[in-house]
């Protein structure tokens, strides 16, 4: 039996910033694959749900200048990419699962 995870605000003030709102990233060489996604769901107020296809995956990502909203949301799918994971909409939630696995679609 998988194990789920749900990440994200819970809370009803949290606001996600607009496209172009500049971002700071400023993650730890080989962060945690979970702690990546808590991350950009804390930032972007987006529900997430995962399970332990994330557990002992690492990346590093660097940014040394603060980049745009959707540059974030770019870096986001390409770091899970790199450890061969992918996020699809899944309802109300974002479902972090093996790319093997997703739906085919278009271009993000």
């Amino acid at each position: 039996m998988a194990a789920l995870g749900l990440c994200g605000p819970a809370r009803a003030d949290c606001k996600k910033p607009g496209e172009k709102t500049l971002v700071k990233v400023n993650l730890k060489p080989d962060t945690e694959v979970a702690d990546l996604v808590s991350w950009y769901a804390n930032l972007t107020c987006t529900s997430v749900l995962m399970g332990a296809q994330v557990t002992g995956k690492k990346v590093t990502v660097l940014a040394p200048q603060p980049i745009p909203l959707a540059e974030v949301r770019r870096l986001f799918y390409d770091a899970l990419d790199s450890v061969g994971l992918t996020a699809e909409q899944s309802g109300k939630f974002l479902q972090i699962m093996e790319a093997k696995k997703a739906r085919p679609s278009g271009p993000r």
